[in-house]
């Protein structure tokens, strides 16, 4: 029995390739089981490895289950990154638009800081030890802070501000000056009806508006940081975006908004969003 089995194992076979038409051999190999199944191995072998290369230097390993999570994850992940980063680009951009119409409307600012501190993180999150280095440090702030705020207001020209031509916004007389008191930021001027009101230096403008306390509002940004605001306006006569010259009708007095109480201008000149006297710049 075990002699039959290692003769069917030694046996050889011969595969001949003839010419159909003219019956000549073209050529012959031997084969033996042994040999078939060593070339079916050897075949099998090669056609993996060249698979596992296929895959590794081809575009095709996308096509792999796990590769595809893990690619997928790492896309999710950057652009859930690259929406919070666009998420805080556009709130701060808000804020910076909303303290523009609040300082149009008398109203406080916002910090931008302390808003992307309440709306982007978790307080509860954060863990703070004070030192005394940190008490320090806030004292000699604080000091630092009282100086600027009376240098700001003691001299609020220290970038040449004085040194500025400041066009009249219209010709007629102050009926309520400027007061930090009563938080009145601004002059009163009283005008002939229609009467245009001037761009008080170059800019752009920045706001043209409605509210309902001050009507219509305009707002033009100069050189130097500076500001100025025109309130109670009757008509407009330039949109955001437009640029203006000096001395150039920008709106016409009126008397809109509830908190007018007749035809006049409410001029308003901030600076760094500290608000200054106009009538430090201008003659009246």
């Amino acid at each position: 029995m075990k002699e039959k089995k290692e003769k069917k194992v030694a046996s050889i076979y011969k595969l001949v390739i003839y010419n159909e038409n003219s019956l000549q051999e073209l050529f012959n190999f031997k084969l033996t089981k042994a040999n078939i199944f060593t070339y079916f191995g050897l075949f099998t072998i090669l056609l993996i490895f060249l698979v596992i290369l296929l895959f590794i230097f081809t575009p095709l390993n996308t096509f792999l289950p796990r590769y595809h999570d893990v690619a997928l994850r790492e896309q999710i992940e950057q652009n859930r990154i690259n929406l919070d980063s666009l998420q805080e680009d556009i709130f701060i951009r808000d804020i910076y638009f909303q303290n523009i119409k609040n300082i149009a409307e008398g109203k406080e600012l916002k910090s931008i800081d302390e808003a992307i501190d309440s709306t982007f993180r978790n307080p509860d999150e954060t863990e703070f030890t004070k030192t005394k280095h940190d008490s320090i440090l806030k004292e000699l702030i604080e000091k630092e802070e009282e100086i600027y705020l009376s240098m700001v207001d003691d001299d609020v020209s220290a970038e040449g501000i004085n040194k500025m031509n400041f066009y009249k916004p219209v010709d007629g007389m102050i009926s309520a000056k400027f007061d930090r008191k009563e938080e009145h930021y601004a002059i009163d001027l009283v005008a002939k009806k229609d009467a245009p009101i001037l761009s008080t230096l170059s800019g752009t403008v920045i706001l043209a508006t409605w509210s309902t306390e001050t009507g219509h509002v305009i707002q033009v940004q100069h050189d130097n940081n500076l500001i100025s605001i025109y309130k109670h306006c009757s008509k407009l006569l330039k949109k955001s975006g437009e640029r203006v010259n000096a001395g150039q009708p920008i709106a016409i007095i009126g008397n809109s908004g509830e908190l007018s109480t007749g035809p006049h201008l409410h001029f308003e000149l901030w600076h760094n969003g500290t608000p200054l006297n106009p009538e430090d710049y201008l003659v009246y």
